[in-house]
């Protein structure tokens, strides 16, 4: 007769979506009943039905810790935008898996793209099953070099983004690092705020954005996210996934930019417009970064 594996599972915490449960495995000696101590493991999980309710078990301190990685996690593993809370333990995957949910704005083929203002493209975020749009566009900078051109991007962008008032690191890493970044409204929501007779937007929006770069074949990606980082304070606005892309070419370099957008948030701040308009603003904006 083997020894046996003992499963001992319990409720740790309830949160108002889900919950969490603790699995302790032991294997456990026949002859002696001795136990040694196998693994232990947290179990997090959600509720697709509101109505769905797990056992009240007040949620310690670390297991409100574990729920706040777990959530950032799933955010970065289904690639579904949204501020993601910062924790230590993200510095390697948080990285990687913002570029790679970046670049599928490029890679994918089921986007359809369309024609949308000046030269900038659209398409659904509907492929995804989101109610949002994803707008590109793209330029050759000429005689560049494709390293010159990265590191302009990256690090020096006030002289060349008419939007950008300035950009402050809160935390740094290998090929990534955490920015507060404050940009001025864009022309055209200026614009769509006075046509719907809104209140205008603040003069400069503060983000917080972790931004994540990385070799990319002959070339290189940056992509940028928002984060909630303690040391970055309070932000104004939150952003969905952006993307550049670098790539030498015969005239120089040719770079695209990438960036998608929630209706709901943009029907909020422009009230009345139809989503054809909401895009043909935001599309300008965007045909000033490229």
């Amino acid at each position: 007769v083997s020894d046996h594996l003992v499963f001992r599972a319990r409720a740790t915490a309830s949160f108002d979506d889900g919950g969490e449960i603790k699995v302790r495995v032991v294997k456990r000696d026949i002859a002696t009943g001795t136990e040694q101590l196998i693994n232990v493991g947290y179990f997090s999980f959600g509720f697709f039905d509101e109505k769905q309710r797990f056992p009240s078990v007040k949620a310690p301190a670390d297991a409100l810790a574990r729920r706040r990685m777990f959530v950032a996690r799933r955010r970065l593993l289904t690639c579904k935008g949204g501020a993601l809370d910062w924790h230590a333990s993200l510095v390697k995957e948080a990285p990687a898996l913002t570029v790679e949910s970046a670049l599928r704005l490029f890679l994918t083929d089921e986007l359809r793209w369309e024609h949308c203002a000046d030269k900038v493209v659209w398409a659904s975020g509907n492929a995804w099953g989101r109610d949002s749009f994803v707008l590109k566009t793209d330029c050759i900078l000429p005689k560049a070099s494709v390293d010159a051109a990265f590191r302009i991007v990256k690090d020096d962008r006030p002289p060349w983004d008419h939007l950008c008032v300035g950009v402050e690191h809160v935390e740094s890493g290998d090929e990534w690092d955490i920015v507060r970044h404050e940009s001025k409204a864009p022309a055209a929501a200026r614009l769509l705020r006075c046509l719907c007779r809104c209140s205008l937007p603040a003069s400069v929006a503060r983000l917080t954005l972790l931004r994540a770069w990385r070799k990319d074949g002959e070339g290189y990606a940056l992509a940028t996210r928002s984060v909630r980082h303690a040391e970055a304070g309070k932000a104004d606005a939150e952003v969905l996934p952006a993307c550049w892309r670098l790539m030498p070419c015969e005239a120089g370099v040719a770079l695209s930019y990438a960036v998608e957008f929630e209706y709901v948030t943009l029907r909020a701040n422009a009230p009345g417009l139809s989503d054809a308009r909401l895009r043909r603003a935001m599309a300008r904006a965007a045909a000033t970064w490229c």
